[in-house]
């Protein structure tokens, strides 16, 4: 419009030609010609009004022809287009072919986008993105998927592809893991952290489900162990919105890097496990990340070292274990099963929901935020069981076992210990624990002093069970068995019918 506005200005100020106008302003003399007679048409003298702008002169001078009835064409439903676009995969084109398979006389796909931006009102603005050093890294799993084949027999397994980039240097970690699980999802986190020297201070993942319980625009809820991985770091989880893929836009420029430039040249690889396929995308990642930018700068590498490696936060001394939980209800035995194998709590939890984090190693249970046990894990039949856990009753009988019960008769003396060692020695722990109990009453009931006198005439009459025991305290017999022990010790028998040991020799 700069060049119509000349061209009117030297032929009504000047009266110049049509050909010195044409060379002036470097145009065709046609088009001087042409510009001249619109002007003209649409009643244009000069000087033109101080308040036509561009848009308006274009419109008075090259207005558009109205579509004949001929020229028209089936035009889409503009609001089921925009709700198709709406599903997964969809694109522009993917519907405009749908339309066309409806109406193959309809329009073209320069025209439908062209109307489908003016049904959105044009270009929706959009807010750039500014990440200083040290701040965020967005996390995802790309679409593609490798094949790993197992070597025994055959079979192919595809592999997930895990990927990160640092918003400020855009850096970029990637690895392959058997699937997006949640002890897959948090050992990439940790492994990304470790390839990065540091952590940053906000992580912004997608809501998947092995880190988001629940996706929400303002509080979404993370799963538990997620949840302590990002306070085992100090970071802060913060999910990208669902459907906005604006908010991890890096992300989503990593996941393509990474699809075309690793994933693509390794199509043609065989690969027999992880680790094989990992070191081949490490050395892809590695050309990536120390490639010049596309715009000539440094690389990512580069601006890493130089702008965000200082700005993160140092590593915990310790990594992190991932861990699964699980909550149960305490039963009346107050042992919790996993694979298997029984643990105790303490028995006050009896009734109450407790929080079970089980890792490769230790089992612990989480009653409150507060840690109430924790065990050696120890998959496959069996128990575990701490006494401090049991109730007094059966704690004492608990330790009743063989040392237990021999302790327990060696403080009152010598023929209960001798008694209880021979019930030990003839019969099983059950059955000595049962008669160690009976004598744990026969002392309440009549004194230490009269069952160790029970217990040694018991043995010399040759009798060991409880009743017999009963009967001698109850009577009263160990004062007898007391009193002829003490004669037969005191005043030995001396007669000419007894020989001795002599006589034999």
């Amino acid at each position: 419009m700069r060049r119509v506005r000349e061209i009117l200005r030297l032929h009504h100020e000047h009266g110049l030609g049509c050909k010195r106008i044409a060379r002036s302003c470097n145009v065709g003399k046609n088009t001087v010609l042409r510009c001249l007679q619109r002007a003209r048409a649409a009643g244009l003298g000069w000087p033109l009004p101080e308040n036509l702008d561009d848009a308006q002169l274009e419109a008075m001078l090259y207005a558009k022809p109205k579509p004949t009835p001929r020229a028209r064409r089936p035009v889409p439903n503009w609001s089921a287009v925009e709700r198709e676009l709406q599903h997964r995969g969809m694109t522009r084109r993917q519907v405009w072919l749908e339309y066309r398979e409806v109406h193959p006389d309809g329009y073209n796909y320069s025209w439908f986008c062209e109307q489908l931006r003016g049904q959105r009102g044009g270009l929706e603005p959009r807010m750039r993105q500014i990440h200083t050093a040290g701040e965020v890294v967005f996390v995802d799993y790309a679409g593609m998927t490798l094949p790993i084949t197992d070597a025994d027999n055959g079979e192919i397994h595809p592999a997930q592809v895990f990927v990160a980039v640092l918003g400020a240097s855009q850096l970029i970690f990637a690895e392959f893991t058997a699937s997006q699980q949640k002890h897959d999802w948090q050992g990439s986190h940790i492994r990304a952290f470790e390839y990065f020297g540091g952590v940053p201070e906000t992580v912004v993942p997608d809501n998947l489900r092995s880190g988001v319980n629940k996706a929400h625009r303002y509080d979404p809820d993370l799963n538990i162990d997620y949840t302590r991985l990002a306070e085992h770091y100090g970071v802060a989880v913060v999910p990208a919105r669902v459907r906005s893929p604006r908010d991890k836009s890096l992300a989503e420029n990593a996941v393509l890097i990474i699809e075309r430039e690793a994933l693509a040249p390794l199509r043609h690889h065989t690969f027999f496990s992880l680790d094989e396929a990992n070191a081949a995308l490490a050395e892809r990642l590695e050309l990536i990340n120390n490639r010049p930018m596309s715009d000539g700068s440094a690389s990512r590498r580069a601006r890493f070292e130089a702008i965000e490696r200082s700005c993160l936060k140092p590593l915990p001394g310790q990594a992190f274990e991932s861990a699964e939980w699980r909550r149960l209800k305490v039963p009346a035995d107050y042992h919790l099963v996993h694979e298997r194998h029984a643990y105790s709590v303490p028995h006050a939890l009896i009734g109450q929901v407790v929080e079970l984090r089980i890792t490769a190693q230790v089992i612990e249970v989480f009653h409150g935020s507060l840690r109430r046990a924790s065990h050696i894990r120890c998959d496959g039949p069996g128990n575990t069981t701490v006494k401090a856990h049991m109730p007094p009753a059966h704690r004492a009988y608990a330790e009743q076992d063989a040392e237990g019960i021999l302790r327990w008769a060696c403080e009152l003396g010598g023929s209960v210990e001798a008694l209880l060692r021979e019930a030990l020695v003839q019969n099983p722990l059950r059955k000595a624990r049962r008669l160690a109990e009976g004598l744990q009453r026969l002392e309440r009931c009549y004194g230490a002093e009269r069952l160790e006198q029970a217990c040694a005439y018991a043995h010399q009459l040759g009798v060991t069970s409880y009743t017999s025991l009963e009967s001698i305290l109850s009577n009263g017999l160990e004062r007898r068995g007391a009193r002829e022990g003490g004669a037969s010790q005191a005043t030995p028998i001396e007669h000419a019918n007894v020989r001795g040991p002599a006589y034999y020799h």
